[in-house]
């Protein structure tokens, strides 16, 4: 309830709550202190690149990202994931760019022909995966 005056008169009125609904979205906050070495972790993008042939390598995976996108001197992660009942003989990794570069990434155009991308899902890899196969997903 408010107080509002109507001709020098004080007047109570109800007013309708508003309500939020959904939870509270974190804040990023981007200012940059060199004074104080309390500092979060950089954001990443995940991708499930899959469809590799057996002879490419995570280095190799890497190397080419890193020749494609000009991304030198940030780091990239590029780990081969395992699953229980893998179908053929091709490879599938977990890739990780900086969140600025994600658009670049994502694009079909930047990969070889017949290399599929999509975001990575950590459930439905945890779902899928072999058991203690990743570090920050486990399987129950």
């Amino acid at each position: 309830m408010t107080i509002s005056e109507t001709n020098g008169e004080n007047v109570w009125q109800t007013v309708r709550k508003s309500w939020w609904r959904g939870s509270a979205l974190p804040i990023l906050v981007t200012f940059k202190n060199t004074e104080i070495s309390f500092k979060g972790k950089e954001r990443k993008a995940w991708f499930f690149i899959n469809r590799i042939k057996t002879n490419v390598s995570g280095d190799i995976a890497e190397k080419y990202i890193r020749s494609k996108s000009g991304l030198d001197n940030e780091t990239i992660e590029v780990q081969e994931l395992q699953f229980e009942r893998k179908r053929g003989n091709l490879k599938s990794y977990l890739v990780k760019v900086p969140f600025p570069r994600k658009d670049k990434i994502y694009k079909p155009e930047f990969w070889p022909e017949n290399v599929g991308i999509k975001r990575f899902n950590p459930q439905a890899y945890k779902k899928n995966s072999m058991s203690g196969t990743f570090v920050g997903v486990t399987k129950k």
